[in-house]
């Protein structure tokens, strides 16, 4: 991959630490950009360069079996927050996947349960004066952290940069400041990121006065981190530096990022690979992206297809990943065919998934190509599917090129991905269900479906005039949402009740269910049953610790429909070898009386990954003991369809 080094600079010593912290779930399987393209820039001008991606070491950590039983126990003592029996259930499978080194096989589930600690032992507070406050957790929470920040420490860096890309990031990177500060008093400490570019300048200076801060940088880091570093020292209020704007031959120049700790991730690997800073479009009235980098009085900077492709191709070399996700607020559409054509003509496989816009020109034979140069997938920027509200929000496509888009995108064989708003400003309830009734018949063109509420952050065109949105803001009063702590609190909405949003949010998670049941459905029963010599049974699936039993399968984001017979028999099974000759299945069902093809069943229920055609290799059957079979005839029951589809009842 390539490298620039300069000569280690022998004038200052400077010497950097780059800490990317927990809890982001989408960085599991591969590293974030802004760290490693920090160190790449370090590196390119002669400073040493390390980063520690506290974010993956802290699952790797927490996923060590003793550590496992231990945090997971203090998750389930805790008085408060009370946990649900789903919450438990995540926990017990925690411990037991730990035990049995299953990291790499089932991300979701350990996200889901990951989600469940943070909770309970890593708390995040809803604004940030309370962040700076130090709030109370466990303190084996922030043992590990020390822990982990030890061995780090010991290389006497001269610098440490935290990069704060995620809005749950920032009261971990402050808790990591604190430790940081008690470990090694001198060293400065460089705060950035995604997340502190959006904040606001009252924000900025509450993280200047903390004292936990030396230097504060915002807009395009990889422009100043290289004086910063040089020059960075212990001070009782932070300097707050901006960066000056990033111009076409900056943009160009940029080394290609530094990933040193590519064996920590989880498989199947995704690696960032820059293609554009800003929007091309730049309009929607919700975005705040427009905020992320300086770019003058450009919209944005495309870096050149060339040089995109040869980091594309040295990533493939060095990393081999499954995945490669370019970095675009919006990936340009003419720019990507001319990635695509430039692909296809050298024989390289892109395996590329991109943030898009609709447009009402793309066409089957734009989605065709970017399909044959090994395009992954799209994620669609489409947030809903009627004029008004479209025209509200500033979208440039219209219905028909949205509805079109989906349909030609997925049948040339892309993986699409669509955001959706589920109660955008202004929207009344009946326009609402409307758009829920057009995702319904979209579901087919749809392979994941992103469902989220709205919310009102600063810098927005709908927060410098919110009356148009039929918005009021009282006053400057931020808050955390999944945008960040720039999020503002606002009335007015009339149009849909508390009621309403929550009804809304039930139908579209219970369609992204369904939408996921239904990929895994059509993947597993692709052979008839009767050809099927053995089954994957899903082992990331949990049981829910209640009287009612059930089972949950957090990469489906449902819950299989099952008799209690039924779940004991699966977890028997699932949690010896999660590979189970189908006949073993069948002879089970057999012997407790169920007259169908239970293979076909749990299929059904997306309980099975995958099957295997029937071929001469022979596995030898597993055996119930005794105690569960009569604990499931004692518990049988007539088995109940599988329904997932959104009904009338749900709206």
């Amino acid at each position: 991959m390539k490298r620039r080094l300069g000569v280690i600079d022998s004038k200052t010593g400077a010497r950097a630490l780059l800490i990317f912290p927990p809890f982001v779930e989408t960085a599991l399987r591969g590293p974030h950009l802004g760290a490693g393209l920090l160190a790449g820039t370090l590196l390119e001008a002669g400073i040493e360069a390390t980063v520690l991606d506290l974010n993956i070491r802290l699952v790797r950590a927490l996923f060590a079996p003793e550590t496992a039983e231990q945090i997971c126990d203090a998750a389930m003592q805790s008085a408060r927050p009370a946990l649900s029996a789903r919450e438990i259930g995540a926990l017990v499978w925690f411990k037991r996947a730990a035990a049995s080194g299953w990291i790499d096989q089932h991300p979701p589930t350990i996200s889901y349960a990951l989600r469940v600690i943070r909770r309970v032992l890593y708390p995040v507070p809803s604004r940030l004066e309370d962040c700076l406050d130090a709030p109370a957790r466990r303190s084996i929470a922030d043992d590990l952290y020390e822990e982990l920040l030890k061995d780090a420490l010991a290389s006497n860096p001269s610098a440490i940069g935290i990069s704060v890309a995620f809005s749950e990031q920032l009261n971990e990177a402050l808790a990591i400041g604190r430790i940081v500060r008690n470990l090694s008093p001198r060293t400065p400490i460089l705060f950035g990121g995604s997340q502190i570019n959006l904040l606001q300048p009252s924000q900025i200076e509450l993280l200047a006065g903390s004292g936990l801060i030396d230097e504060i940088l915002t807009t395009n880091g990889e422009l100043a981190i290289v004086d910063l570093v040089r020059s960075a020292s212990r001070r009782e209020s932070a300097r707050v530096t901006t960066s000056r704007a990033l111009s076409p031959p900056d943009l160009q120049d940029l080394p290609h990022p530094n990933f040193d700790e590519i064996g920590l991730y989880l498989r199947p690997l995704t690696i960032p690979v820059l293609a554009t800073k800003g929007c091309y479009w730049g309009k929607c009235s919700f975005c705040d992206y427009v905020r992320l980098s300086d770019l003058g009085s450009a919209r944005y900077l495309a870096r050149p297809v060339a040089e995109v492709l040869n980091e594309i191709a040295a990533v493939e070399r060095r990393f081999a990943p499954e995945r490669i996700m370019l970095v675009s607020d919006a990936v340009p559409p003419g720019w990507y065919r001319q990635l695509a054509t430039r692909a296809v003509e050298l024989g390289i496989e892109l395996k590329t998934w991109s943030y898009m816009m609709h447009h009402d020109h793309l066409d089957r034979a734009y989605f065709d190509l970017l399909a044959t140069a090994g395009v992954a997938g799209i994620n669609f920027g489409t947030e809903s599917t009627n004029s008004r509200i479209l025209r509200l929000m500033r979208k440039q496509a219209s219905v028909d090129a949205i509805r079109r888009n989906l349909r030609d995108a997925h049948d040339c064989g892309l993986t699409v991905i669509s955001n959706v708003i589920a109660d955008y400003p202004t929207t009344t309830f009946d326009e609402a269900i409307e758009v829920v009734r057009d995702f319904e018949a979209l579901a087919p063109h749809i392979d994941v479906l992103n469902p989220s509420l709205f919310d009102l952050t600063a810098g927005t065109p709908a927060a410098a005039d919110p009356t148009c949105h039929g918005l009021n803001v009282p006053k400057s009063a931020y808050q955390r949402s999944s945008h960040g702590y720039h999020s503002l609190e606002f009335d007015g909405r009339v149009e849909l009740t508390t009621e309403q949003r929550l009804v809304l949010r039930a139908c579209y998670d219970r369609l992204a269910g369904a939408i996921r049941l239904r990929n895994r459905v059509n993947s597993a029963s692709s052979r008839p049953v009767d050809d099927v010599d053995e089954v994957e049974l899903d082992s990331g699936a949990f049981e829910v610790l209640s009287p009612k039993k059930s089972i949950k399968i957090p990469e489906l984001g449902v819950s299989a429909d099952l008799d209690a017979w039924e779940v004991d028999i699966y977890f028997d099974l699932a949690s010896r070898n999660s590979h189970v000759p189908a006949g073993v299945l069948r002879s089970h069902s057999i012997q407790l009386g169920y007259k169908g093809d239970w293979v076909h069943r749990l299929a059904e229920a997306g309980l099975v990954r995958r099957v295997q055609p029937s071929d001469p290799i022979k596995r030898p059957p597993s055996e119930l003991k005794d105690a569960t079979i009569k604990r499931a005839r004692a518990q049988q029951s007539c088995p109940r369809p599988v329904a997932t589809a959104i009904s009338q009842d749900d709206l």
